[in-house]
């Protein structure tokens, strides 16, 4: 990595500017990182999208400080960013901003925290300490299972305190730590696989035509034309079904307003 970074601030110029990393945040200044950077008499937010060991500008500027713990961006997105600003004749800040969700890019965003407790060392396996109540093995049968588990959570399963969780970690029976929240909206939903509908003559025909595209070296756009209802949705998740087959991706925009 090079001791400088390209960014792109969030502000419609079209364009990457360098900064220097400065050796403290050196490890946490990595590629697609949002960052707090010095621009004209203030500050601005942006993007690290690349690294380069020299620059054509003297007396660069350099990073502030990391927002978050993690970069938002990694390699293929940033190339993805690129191709949409190239392919739709948007600023390239603009097409980054559109890969990300609007509560992360709000000023102040970050991660929820939780705590996570794990048992210490290989944990599964190990004799349990003599002196040990009935509640603190039910904590380390639970841990044991569930390898890492929240400690509210853990607190609720044991039917114990989370302060009793804490005095576990003080007898180093377990260890505790802040993590940052993975969050699955469909975890608790039981989603059934489908099977494709059969088509009509029409809709084979077109997917048929679609497919061609897709296996084609050189593919031209195709318009899937039709009037609302006659099944335009299931052709075009049978193409992308080919392209998956084929080792291909696929990319569904969904307007606003919910599909009916």
């Amino acid at each position: 990595m090079g001791n400088i970074a390209k960014i792109v601030v969030d502000i419609s110029l079209d364009r990457e500017f360098d900064y220097l990393v400065p050796e403290a945040i050196r490890d946490k200044v990595k590629l697609g990182s949002r960052v707090n950077v010095p621009f004209g008499n203030s500050f601005s937010t942006g993007y690290v999208v690349g690294f380069k060991d020299s620059s054509d500008w003297p007396n660069l500027k350099a990073i502030k400080s990391v927002v978050g713990d993690k970069p938002l961006l990694d390699a293929d997105m940033i190339s993805l960013a690129r191709w949409i600003s190239a392919y739709y004749v948007s600023t390239f800040e603009q097409s980054i901003k559109t890969l990300l969700p609007c509560a992360v890019r709000k000023r102040g965003a970050k991660f929820k925290i939780q705590q996570v407790a794990r048992l210490l060392g290989t944990g599964s396996g190990k004799e349990p300490p003599a002196k040990i109540t009935e509640k603190q093995m039910t904590v380390l049968k639970i841990l044991e299972e569930s390898v890492a588990v929240p400690v509210i959570e853990l607190a609720r399963r044991a039917e114990i305190s989370v302060s009793t969780i804490k005095t576990m970690q003080k007898k180093n029976l377990l260890d505790i730590r802040e993590e940052n929240i993975e969050r699955d909206p469909f975890a608790s939903d039981n989603i059934l696989r489908t099977e494709p509908l059969k088509l009509f003559p029409e809709q084979a025909s077109a997917l048929e035509l679609i497919n061609k595209a897709i296996a084609s070296t050189s593919p031209k756009p195709v318009l899937l034309h039709g009037v609302t209802g006659s099944g335009k949705t299931e052709v075009y998740l049978q193409a992308i079904q080919s392209a998956l087959n084929c080792g291909k991706g696929a990319i569904v925009l969904v307007p606003e307003i919910s599909l009916t």
